[in-house]
């Protein structure tokens, strides 16, 4: 059984699998139960929840289906006897430890920290003003997510970075790879260098795309472009794109990228301009 820890933005979501004695603990946890669509998960950036999966379309589980999503908010769409939330915190406990050396202590941690729903309070509260006028035409366009979300091949293989810059490549892009020299550690510096080389520019000439870089540091990183609605727009991993943040708020006028509820992404790293056209990978 393929289990995926959904958390991530830009980075792919760690993967693993159960062993045998694994896989009849899960079957013990879960047969006859009502579990969740793997789309019912929450769109936000940080931990969203685990998807589990057969091996093969033809591999049955017990009477449980091909797949499921076990997530800290409870579930929804199947008939059964519902999992209680304190049997939710322990699956989810139980889940994390099957990873083993997969998930670093960083994210262990970030979710720890959902299960006690104790993300909101370690949120940064930098405030910042919104990107200063720049010398040039900014080229922003309309927001428009069924672009990105209503293809289920398309959510699931682009993520923040095709978003920003607004090119869909099924990929899952990343940045500095399209240049040869994709960024070595999680930090500011180094992601933001990574897109440099791509062609990302740290100031505007012509007619160029808005976009925001945040960093979880030591973990993923995650980008924001503005649209000409007057809002910013992104796109967690592989959720759907949206214009609202962990929140649920709009990101507009006052509250922008850099002071928006980002979760674990708490390192503001700066704004930035995309050439239109850009080339990714």
């Amino acid at each position: 059984m393929r289990v995926e820890l959904d958390v991530f933005s830009g980075r792919p979501n760690p993967v693993w699998h159960l062993d045998d004695n694994e896989v009849r603990a899960a079957l013990e946890r879960f047969s006859g139960r009502a579990l969740a669509e793997p789309e019912n998960l929450p769109d936000q950036l940080g931990f969203r929840g685990f998807v589990l999966s057969a091996d093969s379309d033809d591999q049955a589980i017990g009477d449980l289906p091909q797949r499921f999503a076990v997530g800290v908010t409870g579930v929804v769409g199947r008939e059964g006897d519902q999992l209680a939330a304190a049997e939710i915190r322990d699956a989810v406990s139980w889940l994390l430890e099957t990873a083993r050396d997969r998930v670093d202590d960083q994210i262990r941690e970030h979710v720890e920290l959902a299960l006690r729903g104790d993300l909101e309070s370690r949120a940064t509260e930098a405030k910042a003003d919104l990107a200063p006028a720049a010398p040039c035409r900014p080229h922003h366009t309309a927001y428009n997510p069924g672009y990105w979300n209503n293809d289920a091949t398309v959510r699931t293989s682009n993520n923040c970075y095709n978003y920003a810059v607004n090119r869909r490549t099924n990929t899952f892009a990343q940045p500095g790879r399209q240049c040869g020299h994709q960024y070595t550690s999680l930090t500011c510096a180094a992601v933001r260098a990574a897109a440099q080389c791509d062609g990302v520019l740290a100031s505007c000439t012509g007619q160029q795309r808005l976009v925001a870089l945040v960093c979880w540091p030591g973990g993923d990183y995650h980008w924001y472009r503005y649209h000409s609605n007057g809002f910013w727009g992104h796109k967690p991993g592989q959720t759907p794109a949206r214009n609202t943040d962990n929140s649920g708020r709009v990101i507009t006028g006052a509250l922008n990228p850099a002071n928006c509820n980002r979760g674990p992404y708490t390192q503001f790293c700066g704004y930035f301009w995309v050439p239109i056209g850009l080339v990714i990978r």
